[in-house]
């Protein structure tokens, strides 16, 4: 992988090849991203890389999103988390929001959605 020093590094989690590859090239140009299709390989590639930001689906099979984000925060209080949805309800809301999600995107999403959160994220960056 081509990395370029000093720019952040994000950690796309996706089980869907689509949004995962569509979240890779959105980012590819200005960060270092690495991609995982489940909870996990998002756990080891945590522990190892230390992402500045993760993106997080939800519904994935084996771990959940959510699952996978109460594992994050055992490992780092700080990394800035994304949710990136088709399904979001009130209750997985909650849930996220308490383990100090960052934002949240919906599927399908944008390209300038994507990047402002991501930047947002860095923003304020502890």
């Amino acid at each position: 992988m081509d990395t370029k020093s000093h720019a952040p590094r994000v950690l796309v989690i996706d089980d869907e090849i689509g949004p995962r590859e569509s979240l890779k090239m959105i980012l590819k140009p200005n960060y270092n991203v690495f991609s995982v299709d489940n909870g996990a390989a998002a756990i080891q590639m945590i522990q190892q890389m230390k992402p500045d930001v993760i993106t997080l689906d939800l519904k994935m099979p084996g771990l959940s999103g959510t699952e996978i984000l109460r594992e994050i925060r055992e490992i780092d209080q700080n990394v800035k988390v994304i949710i990136v949805t088709g399904w979001i309800t009130l209750r997985g809301m909650v849930d996220t929001l308490c383990h100090g999600v960052f934002g949240y995107i919906t599927k399908p999403f944008n390209v300038p959605e994507v990047i402002r959160a991501v930047e947002e994220s860095l923003s304020q960056a502890s």
